[in-house]
Formats: C-alpha cells, structure tokens, sequence
C-alpha cells in the first residue's frame, strides 16, 4: 500500500491516482501553503477530470486572487476548465484577469480569448494587457 499525500493529488498523472488518493482519505478540496488547490497544478486532462468529478471547488481563490486559470497553463486542461466553469471574468487582488499572467502563452491566451475573457480590461494601476506585454519588452 503506497502512503498517499497532498501532493500525490496536486501532481497526478491518471484518474487512478485521484481516486486512490481521495479512497486513502486526502481531502480533494485540500490546499497547498498559497491556498491554491490541485486544480492550480495538475497538468493531465484525466486526472482533471476525475478531480473535478470528485467535487473539486472549481473557483477557489489562492492568496494571491487568483483561480486556477492563472496558473494552469496546459491547454487541453485549460479548456476543460473554462468548459466546467471556472469563471474566466475573475480579477485577482491587483485587478488583473487570467490574460494578464497568460500573455506570453499564445495558445493559452487563443484559448482564454476565444472563451470570452475581457480582452480590454484593465488592471489596478490602469494597464491593459496590450500595455503589459510592451512593458515587459522594454
């Protein structure tokens, strides 16, 4: 019998390992030191999928404000959350939404766009994503 952890379900690869990990009694809503869920890290569609299943709070809110489309940058996962309802017009606490860390990622930022996320908001201190971009060049 493996001893199954926290992280074994933030890093799992398969369904199987979610449901050992939730069967060995890991709490699936179980957060990490940022109080980001596993949703925040899991890279692979089916052990997503099984997360979710599972009962996963799918807009749960780090300490930072952000959800999981701010840190998850797998596409096919990022997909499958947007089409499970993470909400896409979430700010974060400087304002910014899931385009603003996702800039660089040109898959991801097709996808979030694509979505329906807000392509001309604004964060904070005023900044556009655009302007973002431009000043992370200069």
């Amino acid at each position: 019998m493996t001893k199954y952890t926290i992280d074994n379900l933030f890093y799992s690869w398969t369904r199987e390992i979610v449901l050992d990990c939730t069967s060995a009694g890991i709490d699936i809503n179980a957060l990490n030191e940022y109080t980001g869920n596993s949703l925040y890290f899991c890279k692979h569609v089916d052990a997503v999928k099984a997360i979710i299943e599972a009962g996963i709070e799918l807009n749960q809110t780090d300490r930072y404000g952000n959800n999981t489309l701010f840190c998850n940058t797998a596409p096919y996962v990022l997909k499958l959350l947007i089409h499970s309802g993470v909400n896409i017009q979430h700010k974060n606490n400087k304002g910014q939404s899931c385009l603003h860390p996702n800039h660089h990622d040109i898959e991801c930022s097709e996808i979030l766009c694509n979505s329906g996320v807000e392509i001309h908001s604004v964060d904070n201190k005023c900044k556009t994503v655009l302007i973002t971009s431009v000043f992370d060049y200069l």
